[in-house]
């Protein structure tokens, strides 16, 4: 069996997990902005930083505190880097469940971009490789 055709194997179970991961992430970004449709001002209360394991970057998270009817609510929703405590944001609730919350602007489009790209990147080289073998590139 030549060599193209077994790198094409991991390659193609990669691009298939990368890409899968990025659906399901995007599937649950999808799914709280749809539930969430009440818009309101919110304050930043509270930041938490959750550990990580040895070399990765902790995510920070933020709890919000908004009014719902009069009565105050909080939420929690990882955030970027450069908010601060007693910053006014725009979120948008759940009517049904206000803990649900939808933060537009803290939204990291760049890693779920990244994640489909490469995933397609490997799905592709998993198809090339066996017909690179197939057609005797070398």
């Amino acid at each position: 069996m030549h060599l193209y055709y077994l790198m094409a194997i991991p390659f193609g179970i990669g691009g298939v997990i990368l890409t899968g991961i990025a659906a399901a992430i995007h599937r649950s970004i999808r799914k709280r902005r749809k539930r969430a449709t009440v818009r309101t001002d919110a304050v930043i209360v509270e930041k938490l930083v959750r550990d990580r394991h040895i070399g990765e970057r902790n995510t920070p998270y933020y709890i919000y505190e908004f009014s719902v009817d009069g009565t105050l609510r909080r939420a929690q929703f990882a955030g970027k880097h450069h908010q601060y405590l007693g910053d006014t944001v725009t979120i948008y609730y759940d009517p049904e469940e206000p803990e649900v919350i939808y933060i537009p602007e803290a939204q990291r489009w760049a890693g779920l971009f990244a994640l489909y790209f490469i995933g397609i990147c490997w799905l592709l080289g998993a198809f090339l490789l066996p017909v690179y073998a197939f057609f005797g590139i070398e």
